[in-house]
């Protein structure tokens, strides 16, 4: 039976793995918008880049 870390490990690592294939997404909306729609997407991007990089340090912390 996994250990209640491991099972938060396994949460955090599918969580993190989703927000990365959205990021990979709005990374390459980026690419062809402008304007207000590019903006929006460069917000989104950093956005996901931050809760990615906190889910990296709870996963560091396990």
């Amino acid at each position: 039976m996994p250990s209640p870390n491991e099972i938060k490990k396994q949460a955090l690592q599918r969580q993190y793995q989703n927000l990365q294939k959205q990021y990979e997404v709005v990374n390459t909306e980026i690419g062809y918008t402008s304007g207000a729609a590019r903006l929006r997407s460069e917000l989104e991007a950093e956005s996901l880049l931050e809760q990615m990089t906190k889910i990296d340090d709870q996963l560091k912390q396990l």
